[in-house]
C-alpha cells in the first residue's frame, strides 16, 4: 500500500542535497493542482469530504492541539513584531519590514522601475492602475491609447513590455491571451503548445483535435502533452498575492536556526495524516464474496491514487522552500534584515518545473521563522534590484520616507510626485500611496 506521507523529507537541512528527484512525475490532473494550491488548513478540509466514501481509509488530525498551537504562534507573532518594529540594524540602517504583505501592484511597480525613464516606462506605470481585478487589460490598442492620452505606437510598446512581467500572464486581453504569454514565455511548454493557442483556437474550444493534429503535423503523444499542459495554466494571473482568509495564521512550513544551523521543517503537528486501515482491509478481504473483492480493488486504488498526490504535493513543497531559503540565506541567516531579488522564474528554472506549479505552490502557504509568520510570496520580490538609472524600489521607497518625514505639512500624493520630479524620480501617484500604507 502506498505511503500519503514521505516523513524522510520532514526535516531538511541547509547545506544537504537539493530535492530535484520527486517520488513520481507530476501529474496533471484538476484535482492534483488544486490540493497544490491549498495550504494545510484547506487541505484537512478537503480530505475530510475526499475520503468520506472510503472506508479503509483514515485521518487523523488533532483539532484541539492544533488550535493551542496556532493561539501561541500567533500570541508570539504579536509580541516579536511589536518589539521589533522599530528596531534598527547594527549599521544603524532602517529595519525593511517583510512582514508587509507583498502586493500584487508593487510587485509589478518593482519590476517597471528597473526600466529606464522613458515615455515606454510611463504607459507601463498607467497600466497597472487599469489591471482588472484578475490581471487582465481588457482593451485594444486604440482604446488605450484615447484612455491614457498617449499614441498608439508608444502604448504598443509599453504594452508588449508590460505583458512580459510577472505573475506570467498579467496584462492579458483575455483567458487565451492569458494562456498564450505562459505558455510563449515557458521554456519547458510543449512543441505546438503557443502555435495551437496562436492559430487554432477556436478549433480547438470546440474539440477539434484532428483538424489541428493534421494541420501541424501532430502526433497523438504530442496533442495529449499540450492538453496535459493547458491544465497547469493560470487564468487569474494577480492570485500570486491575494490575501485569501483573515483566519489563523497557520505555517505550512517552519525555518529553524539551530546552532547556526538552519532547518526546514514541515509541520506535520498541524497536517492531517491519512492512512490505509489495513487490519479493516484484511478483515473483510477474506469473506467470499465476487462483488466485494471488486469493491476493496476499487477502494485500495482510490486510496493509492491519493497518497501518491498528497505525498508528491509535500515533496513539492519542501522542494520550494529549500530553493527560497538559499536563494534568502543572507535573511533566514539574520544576516541581513532585507530579502534578495527573487522572481518564479528563477525558482522553476532552479527546480526545472514548469511555471504553473511554482504559482500554485506558492499560493495561500505560510512559513513561520523567528517567532514571526510570513506568506511565502513575500520573498517573490524585486525591491532592492537596481535599475538603469541606479535606483531601485527601496531608494524610491527611502526619498518617500525622506520628503515626508521633513515636510512641514501633510503631504498629497501628488505633491510627493512632484518633489521626486524635481530629483529626476519619475513614478505615479498610485506608487507613492502604495508606499505610504506599508510605511
Amino acid at each position: 500500500m502506498e505511503s500519503a506521507h514521505n516523513l524522510a523529507i520532514d526535516t531538511i537541512l541547509i547545506g544537504d542535497k537539493p530535492l530535484t528527484e520527486f517520488s513520481q512525475t507530476l501529474p496533471i490532473d484538476s484535482e492534483f493542482l488544486k490540493m497544490l494550491e491549498m495550504n494545510l488548513e484547506t487541505l484537512s478540509q478537503f480530505l475530510e469530504e475526499r475520503i468520506l466514501d472510503n472506508p479503509f481509509v483514515e485521518m487523523d488530525y488533532h483539532l484541539e492541539q492544533f488550535t493551542e498551537t496556532l493561539q501561541e504562534a500567533s500570541r508570539q507573532h504579536s509580541l516579536n513584531l511589536k518589539n521589533e518594529l522599530n528596531e534598527e540594524l547594527e549599521d544603524g540602517s532602517e529595519v525593511e519590514q517583510i512582514r508587509v504583505q507583498q502586493s500584487l501592484e508593487g510587485y509589478l511597480y518593482e519590476q517597471i522601475m528597473l526600466y529606464r525613464q522613458t515615455p515606454i516606462r510611463d504607459v507601463m506605470m498607467l497600466l497597472v492602475e487599469l489591471l482588472d481585478e484578475k490581471g487582465y487589460l481588457p482593451y485594444t490598442t486604440t482604446e488605450l491609447s484615447e484612455r491614457l492620452g498617449v499614441d498608439e505606437m508608444t502604448v504598443l510598446d509599453g504594452l508588449t513590455l508590460f505583458k512580459g512581467l510577472e505573475p506570467t500572464g498579467i496584462g492579458g486581453y483575455d483567458v487565451r491571451e492569458v494562456m498564450m504569454l505562459q505558455a510563449d514565455q515557458d521554456a519547458l511548454a510543449p512543441l505546438f503548445a503557443y502555435e495551437i493557442l496562436d492559430q487554432y483556437y477556436d478549433d480547438f474550444i470546440n474539440q477539434k483535435y484532428d483538424k489541428i493534429q493534421s494541420h501541424l503535423g501532430m502526433s497523438e503523444q504530442e496533442f495529449e502533452a499540450c492538453l496535459h499542459y493547458y491544465q497547469t495554466l493560470r487564468y487569474v494571473p494577480a492570485d500570486l498575492f491575494a490575501v485569501k482568509s483573515k483566519g489563523h495564521s497557520i505555517p505550512d512550513i517552519r525555518i529553524i536556526q539551530e546552532k547556526h544551523q538552519l532547518k526546514i521543517q514541515y509541520h506535520r503537528q498541524a497536517a492531517a495524516r491519512v492512512c490505509f486501515n489495513e487490519s479493516y482491509y484484511k478483515e473483510m478481504s477474506v469473506v467470499n464474496d465476487p462483488e466485494l473483492a471488486v469493491y476493496l480493488t476499487e477502494q485500495t486504488d482510490k486510496y493509492n491514487q491519493l497518497a501518491r498526490k498528497i505525498r508528491l504535493r509535500e515533496e513539492l513543497l519542501m522542494a520550494l522552500v529549500q530553493v527560497l531559503v538559499h536563494e534568502q540565506s543572507d535573511f533566514f541567516s539574520r544576516v541581513s534584515n532585507n530579502v534578495k531579488p527573487l522572481t518564479v522564474k528563477t525558482i522553476a528554472d532552479i527546480m526545472k518545473i514548469p511555471e504553473g506549479y511554482i504559482y500554485r505552490i506558492l499560493l495561500n502557504k505560510k512559513i513561520e521563522f523567528n517567532h514571526h509568520i510570513y506568506p511565502i510570496s513575500n520573498f517573490i520580490n524585486l525591491m532592492y534590484s537596481v535599475g538603469r538609472e541606479g535606483l531601485s524600489a527601496f531608494n524610491i521607497k527611502s526619498k518617500i520616507v525622506e520628503i515626508l518625514s521633513h515636510s512641514q505639512k501633510d503631504l498629497t500624493n501628488t505633491e510627493v510626485v512632484n518633489l521626486l520630479r524635481v530629483e529626476g524620480i519619475m513614478i505615479s501617484p498610485k506608487l507613492v500611496s502604495l508606499y505610504r500604507k506599508s510605511m
